[in-house]
């Protein structure tokens, strides 16, 4: 008999939640409840859910009262889809229930968080998920299925490039991503599956061993002479203008800030990066390159990979790639049937291997010690940029049991 799974967070929570009870209906896996501590969304959350035909999911403020109200007979899973610095304590509280956990990525917005989420799963026999859903694209599994061959030969340089777009930029201005207490950094909350990506290619290769970073805020220079707020602004034209009616209609955003949003993009107390470059040294001497930028006019991911039998360059918006045979001479050009799609079709991908997992027992592709590298690089490329040096990843004390 199929069980039930709660979600905890209803931002990319609810979209899950859509998915379990539309698209994915079939697996059976009915959401019992969706917990969100803020209770003024809650006539909201209960309309959307609605809308799903998820007209007996409960919605309630705590994952406490979750669990009480459904036992691992019910619900014998929960995905933590909540705020980076929730992750710890949503993540012990479901493991000391006996509950399956999916975590959304970033593993947590701090170092010390991170290892007590990883203490605890290594202490566990559940089936633990860490939701780097770009391992699960169509588009890095084929790369990566070539690396992992050895057509390319030895990996020497990795290099990977992601772009926002212009308004995707006022999540890191107006939104809670802005602070970097509560996100763990630019690098951690956005790219540490790009910085697991890289990881998973050289993984029997090499593993890192330091990095060095630089970063700023250039792209968004205070403007201390604009008004607060974009009402006030003569500037009809600037392309970060305060919209309602964008925001209005976005279907996963329900915990808004309006008096944060309406600010000028300009005069916001944003203190994460909003550009950054990073390069890691890995134990056979190679390195890789990550580069991130808070808005582009072309949003999108791309990678390039030097080996010494192959080259690759791809694209994850069109879901394509060139390689590159250097013994051949065949260059072949590989479409993944998957365009457009941020994630490369990965959100359908993992939640299906998820609930596969809890039904055979196995474990998940993307695994919590996987989150955890992912993280200590983006905290070692922040601390890069802070401290002006390179720095070693034998400088972050584990403490894992």
């Amino acid at each position: 008999m199929k069980k039930g799974t709660i979600i905890v967070g209803s931002g990319r929570g609810l979209l899950f939640a859509k998915m379990l009870t539309t698209t994915f209906k079939n697996l059976g896996h009915k959401v019992l409840a969706m917990v969100d501590i803020n209770p003024t969304l809650h006539k909201t959350l209960r309309r959307r859910l609605d809308s799903y035909g998820a007209q007996d999911t409960l919605v309630l403020r705590t994952l406490g009262e979750a669990l009480e109200k459904f036992g691992p007979e019910a619900a014998d899973s929960v995905m933590v889809v909540a705020s980076n610095t929730a992750h710890a304590e949503l993540a012990l509280e479901t493991l000391n229930a006996k509950r399956h956990l999916f975590l959304e990525k970033p593993i947590a917005a701090n170092w010390d968080d991170a290892v007590t989420i990883a203490n605890a799963v290594a202490a566990s026999d559940l089936i633990v998920q860490l939701g780097f859903v770009l391992r699960y694209s169509a588009f890095y599994r084929k790369i990566n299925e070539i690396v992992a061959a050895g057509k390319l030969g030895r990996i020497v340089t990795l290099q990977l490039n992601e772009r926002l777009s212009l308004e995707h930029s006022n999540t890191y201005r107006r939104a809670w991503r802005r602070k970097q207490s509560n996100t763990g950094g630019f690098i951690n909350e956005k790219c540490s599956h790009d910085l697991d990506i890289i990881c998973w290619l050289k993984k029997g290769q090499a593993v890192p061993v330091d990095i060095f970073s630089y970063g700023g805020r250039e792209l968004f220079p205070s403007k201390p002479d604009a008004p607060k707020k974009c009402a006030d602004c003569p500037d009809k034209t600037c392309p970060f203008r305060y919209d309602r009616h964008k925001w209005d209609n976005k279907e996963f955003a329900l915990n808004v800030d309006w008096d944060t949003q309406a600010s000028c993009t300009f005069n916001t107390d944003a203190d994460v990066f909003n550009h950054q470059s990073i390069i890691i040294r890995f134990s056979d001497g190679t390195q890789a390159t990550l580069m991130a930028i808070a808005y582009s006019g072309d949003p999108n991911r791309d990678i390039i990979i030097h080996g010494t039998e192959g080259y690759i360059a791809g694209d994850l918006n069109a879901g394509a790639f060139s390689w590159v045979d250097y013994r051949t001479g065949e260059h072949k050009e590989i479409s993944c049937n998957v365009k457009n799609d941020m994630h490369g079709g990965g959100d359908k991908s993992i939640i299906t291997e998820f609930f596969d997992c809890i039904a055979t027992g196995t474990q998940p592709f993307a695994s919590v010690a996987d989150g955890l590298l992912a993280s200590e690089l983006a905290f070692a490329a922040d601390k890069s940029v802070k401290e002006g040096r390179k720095v070693a990843l034998s400088e972050f004390n584990l403490n894992q049991a």
